[in-house]
């Protein structure tokens, strides 16, 4: 059987590689090492149930990246990519423009933008976290 050929771009393949090396990613060394040394299974056996290691891993990995300055939490999708891409290319940023960065910044950076007018503080608080993320996995920063 054939696998499905790639359709995501280049540049956003290229971006995504770059951006898992940058992860240091201690819940997935620890979970690799419980289960070499067979921890895992004997957890399993004696608990015969989800102990919550999967949990477990993932905060690790999170709690640590955000521990050692990387302050996003979530990889860009290819459209948020190539909506980013898009924008920086333009002057300015209509209304539309704005409501979709805003959902990309809260999504990627978990957190939720409170501020009382989005307009006034568009490029200091949302845009300049996502243009300097997105320059940095391409090479520019």
């Amino acid at each position: 059987m054939k696998e499905p050929k790639d359709k995501r771009t280049k540049a956003y393949k290229k971006w995504l590689a770059k951006e898992k090396k940058s992860q240091i990613n201690l819940g997935d060394k620890v979970a690799k090492i419980t289960e070499a040394t067979g921890i895992k299974k004997f957890v399993g056996y004696i608990f015969n149930e989800d102990c919550g290691c999967a949990e477990r891993q993932e905060a690790l990995n999170t709690e640590v990246n955000k521990l050692f300055g990387r302050t996003h939490t979530e990889p860009l999708t290819e459209d948020e990519y190539n909506y980013i891409m898009k924008c920086t290319k333009q002057r300015g940023f209509s209304i539309d423009d704005q409501t979709i960065l805003t959902r990309i910044y809260e999504r990627v950076f978990a957190k939720r933008v409170t501020t009382s007018c989005v307009s006034c503080s568009f490029v200091i608080q949302i845009w300049n976290p996502l243009e300097k993320l997105f320059n940095a996995y391409n090479g520019q920063e």
